[in-house]
């Protein structure tokens, strides 16, 4: 009798745990009193929660939202299909991802209009507008505001149409259609204001500002500031009140009226202290400086900068640290204070490396997190269909049992056994499950571990690349300054002229480098000038003459094919600096339909192509061809220079990119 009570119990059990137990995504099991055992209810908290995070904690809020979607779609919810989407499209953003935002927001419209929901598919056909302008792809985001504004003329409510008419003015500014902008604007500005729609009002007079500033009509801009920034007064908002503060500060700037401007900065600096805000105090301090830098008060912009540093630092805030630290450090270059510059751009190098590595094993990570969260939903629906067949072969065992009255103690105990075996597998499929999952967190920390092990060595290449050929250079200069003063001991001026010159240029580069490390040349006039640049630098030093034919460049190549083949020449030339002893380099540049050929000769001592010790040069200019899907020829024996001619061809190149 015990044993058939504690089997009857063992069976209720099960089942209570069945509809009392969910898996959540992130934290778990989600106990019942906090998640309902509704399929509309579940979605519905889901759909909550995801919304509830999407500031504070983004990545637990698209776990919820695709949670929600998931269920949705297995139980042919359309509601809660539809919310997550939206959801989904709202994180999206939060993240940079424009076109996965882009592709939820579309079938987030397609399922509002299924359920007759016109007003809701046209508030989410504003947020596909957004996109579109941040993808600047402004003929497409035309076509949503014209339908939007078509139905919310004929149907919607005037706050709606206010808020439309915002969005509107802000997508043609935007896209630079000024007097297009300012008509919308206007034309909010009188609905917001016969319905008193004060926050929106305020809104759309904030807008209004931004036009008038681009449109350099600074009085306007000033005025519809003072009314948006004495709305927020009124209610008591310090942050907002701060911020226009900031924008007063600004355009009081422009105006030349650096008192009216200070005075909106200490106004915007008192606010965010009292909200306790380290980096928009940090940022308020940067503009007090650089007002008082203006007003050529240097001690009180020194002790300005220095109160945002001192910000930055006891705050951790990297981001603003790498914004706002290199503009620091020139004002103080200016000051002939040299040194601390110099400490402040090491500082800002450090933070910004860091950023950097950071940001791509973030993405990396969250790329391999959504494929290997895509991998446990299947699993967990798996195990979930596995354990309702055995709930199901358990009933089924119970009805037997129960219809053979005379062998009920035999049925019970054959039962018990099989329910015993279908447990055990149970939890040995719950543990194979937490096993997984902890091997997905594993294998996130060893690819974030190797992210930056290559970021490093990336960096690396990066400095060889780019230093070795001005620092090869100079290395020119100085043996023949050496060579001049065993002949005459007089110092001579256009050496040292050079020598300055050549030292300026380092610096230079040191700065460019610290700057996204990408050559300004080559970013602002092309790949052609860039290379001329870099041979008139060579034949600077006086030893060594370079001959450039260029064939075929009236179109450019894609950025990053333009970046890698600058830094094979400059690897190439350097390498001959170095160690060729050539007096004469000829560097031909031919671009043709299907592929960019690059050859470089030199006079030099050439070398034993059979020897081992090729160097680091070749090393990393045979790795930069591989990665262009290229071949790379080399010609040389000792005494008659070296010739090396690489392919590369265009379309691989594109596929792959």
């Amino acid at each position: 009798m015990k044993r058939k009570l504690s089997a009857t119990l063992i069976i209720l059990l099960v089942f209570l745990q069945a509809y009392a137990l969910q898996k959540d995504i992130r934290d778990s099991v989600l106990s019942l009193q906090h998640f309902p055992s509704q399929i509309d209810q579940r979605v519905d908290t889901l759909n909550e929660w995801a919304w509830k995070s999407r500031n504070d904690e983004p990545q637990k809020g698209l776990d919820y939202a695709n949670w929600a979607l998931v269920l949705s779609e297995k139980h042919k919810y359309t509601k809660g299909l539809a919310d997550a989407e939206s959801r989904l499209g709202t994180l999206s953003l939060r993240f940079d991802r424009v076109e996965e935002a882009l592709n939820h927001f579309r079938h987030c419209a397609n399922l509002r209009y299924q359920q007759g929901d016109s007003l809701g598919a046209t508030n989410v056909r504003q947020q596909i507008a957004l996109c579109y302008r941040m993808l600047r792809e402004f003929s497409e985001g035309m076509k949503e505001w014209v339908a939007v504004l078509t139905y919310l003329e004929n149907h919607g409510d005037s706050l709606h149409l206010a808020r439309a008419y915002n969005g509107y003015g802000l997508f043609q500014l935007e896209a630079k259609e000024w007097e297009m902008a300012k008509n919308y604007f206007q034309k909010g500005l009188e609905i917001a204001e016969r319905g008193k729609f004060q926050p929106h009002l305020a809104e759309l007079q904030t807008n209004m500002s931004n036009y008038y500033y681009y449109r350099n009509q600074l009085d306007s801009a000033i005025y519809f500031l003072e009314l948006a920034s004495a709305y927020w007064h009124e209610e008591g908002s310090l942050q907002k009140e701060a911020m226009h503060a900031i924008n007063k500060g600004n355009v009081y700037q422009e105006l030349g009226d650096l008192g009216n401007a200070e005075r909106q900065f200490r106004i915007a600096l008192s606010n965010y202290q009292k909200l306790e805000l380290p980096g928009a105090q940090m940022e308020t301090w940067f503009n007090l400086g650089r007002n008082y830098e203006l007003k050529k008060q240097m001690d009180s912009a020194k002790s300005c900068f220095e109160q945002a540093i001192e910000l930055a630092e006891a705050n951790n805030l990297a981001w603003l640290i790498r914004e706002l630290l290199p503009q620091i450090a020139e004002f103080y270059h200016q000051q002939n204070e040299s040194e601390y510059a110099f400490e402040l751009m090491r500082r800002y190098t450090e933070v910004r490396d860091s950023l950097f590595t950071l940001e791509k094993n973030q993405q990396k990570a969250e790329l391999e997190s959504e494929f290997e969260l895509q991998k446990s939903r299947k699993d967990l629906e798996l195990a979930a269909q596995r354990n309702a067949q055995q709930r199901k072969e358990n009933h089924l065992m119970a009805l037997i049992g129960a219809s053979l009255g005379l062998l009920l103690l035999i049925s019970g105990i054959a039962f018990w056994l099989f329910y015993q075996r279908q447990q055990t597998r149970i939890r040995l499929d719950e543990e194979r499950l937490l096993k997984k999952d902890q091997e997905i967190s594993l294998n996130g920390a060893r690819a974030m571990l190797n992210g930056q092990e290559k970021e490093r060595k990336r960096m690396a290449s990066e400095l060889h690349d780019s230093l070795g050929n001005l620092l090869a250079t100079l290395r020119l200069q100085y043996d023949r300054l050496h060579d001049r003063l065993e002949k005459h001991p007089q110092m001579p001026d256009e050496v040292l002229t050079k020598m300055d010159y050549l030292l300026d240029e380092t610096t230079s580069e040191v700065r460019r480098i610290s700057h996204n490390m990408q050559s300004g040349v080559l970013n602002q006039f092309g790949f052609v000038k860039a290379v001329e640049n870099l041979c008139d630098a060579l034949e600077s030093s006086g030893k060594i003459k370079v001959q450039l034919i260029t064939a075929g460049w009236e179109k450019p190549l894609e950025k990053n094919l333009e970046t890698s083949l600058f830094r094979i020449i400059q690897e190439l030339t350097t390498n001959v600096i170095k160690h060729a002893q050539a007096s004469f380099i000829k560097l031909t540049l031919i671009q043709k339909e299907k592929e960019v050929i690059l050859e470089i000769k030199d006079n030099g001592k050439g070398f034993d192509q059979d020897d081992p010790e090729s160097g680091i040069g070749l090393t990393n200019i045979r790795s930069r061809t591989q990665v262009l899907n290229g071949t790379l020829t080399l010609k040389s024996e000792p005494g008659n220079g070296v010739e090396v001619r690489l392919r590369i061809p265009l379309k691989q190149v594109k596929n792959d990119e």
